[in-house]
């Protein structure tokens, strides 16, 4: 409730969060937090949640591409992944249907539970990070670079797809905050290739993954 009334007031003079004026403040069990963030996450369709610092993008992405960009203040992002379009919407012979219909990416539904969990109990401000492209080619931000960071997944051979080691190809969608969180650690071992995959490729250049990928 204090977190609530906390926010009631910023929305009447400039966001004072639960930790006063400085967003920067250590929450007091951070670690708990996180936890009730993730739980938020996968409880509103995500098969996966991590987070990672906002200033960890700055080592890969350029200027304008990076969270402090889009918030600023930014201290964490927080990525949820999910399966994507359903089974029947990959097999419709209507190309519409995906464009339509087809795309229920349940993660960006649990980025939005998951930003309105910290802006209205928390006190601290958060925003869908975005990821469609509004010129050219270029996203805004990368969900494979935020997914990979997170500690989510790896890049694979078929076309860097972020490929889950529980989960195999996932889509990514992410949130990012002023709230600081601990992040979790990027995958030590890369989900792909494997050995066998390796020789495939350099031998026939492809692999069963690329193979089979519609």
């Amino acid at each position: 409730l204090g977190a609530l009334g906390a926010l009631d007031r910023g929305a009447r003079g400039g966001m004072t969060t639960r930790a006063g004026e400085d967003q920067g403040a250590e929450l007091e069990n951070p670690q708990s937090v996180e936890e009730q963030i993730k739980s938020v996450g996968l409880g509103a369709g995500a098969l996966v949640v991590g987070i990672t610092a906002a200033d960890a993008f700055n080592e890969y992405a350029p200027a304008g591409h990076r969270p402090v960009y889009f918030l600023p203040g930014a201290k964490s992002v927080v990525v949820a992944g999910g399966k994507g379009p359903t089974a029947g919407a990959w097999r419709s012979p209507n190309s519409e249907v995906m464009e339509a219909i087809g795309y229920d990416f349940r993660e960006n539904i649990a980025v939005h539970v998951m930003a309105d969990f910290i802006e209205r109990e928390l006190g601290y401000y958060a925003i869908q990070a975005p990821s469609l492209s509004t010129k050219g080619h270029q996203p805004p931000m990368s969900m494979m670079l935020a997914a990979v960071l997170a500690g989510l997944g790896t890049r694979s051979l078929a076309a860097n797809i972020i490929l889950s080691p529980e989960y195999g190809m996932l889509y990514y969608a992410a949130l990012i905050t002023t709230l600081p969180l601990h992040p979790d650690h990027p995958q030590e071992k890369d989900v792909c290739p494997a050995p066998s995959c390796v020789k495939m490729y350099e031998k026939l250049g492809t692999t069963p993954c690329m193979r089979a990928c519609p």
